[in-house]
């Protein structure tokens, strides 16, 4: 889901990837707009707990982007385009 959502948001948002940043969860940097975005997947870590992906502006103030790039993605996923990523 992570690279999908990284293509998404080049597509979509013009991002530009920035190169990815080592840690525990690895963070993937984009620039949209002049803003700096973050991606990072979280597995899950213990039974009944979903893997996720999380979206987050750096010490943003205003957080309407990423409310933006939430609604449009939710929108694409309710086309069904992505169905195969998701566990049955």
């Amino acid at each position: 889901m992570k690279d999908t959502l990284i293509a998404f948001l080049q597509r979509e948002f013009a991002a530009e990837r920035l190169p990815d940043e080592p840690g525990e969860q690895p963070m993937t940097p984009l620039m949209i707009g002049g803003r700096r975005v973050s991606v990072t997947f979280f597995p899950s870590t213990y039974p009944g707990e979903d893997a996720h992906v999380n979206v987050w502006g750096e010490f943003a103030q205003d957080t309407r982007h990423i409310e933006q790039i939430a609604d449009r993605f939710d929108a694409e996923l309710r086309t069904g385009k992505h169905d195969a990523l998701f566990d049955p």
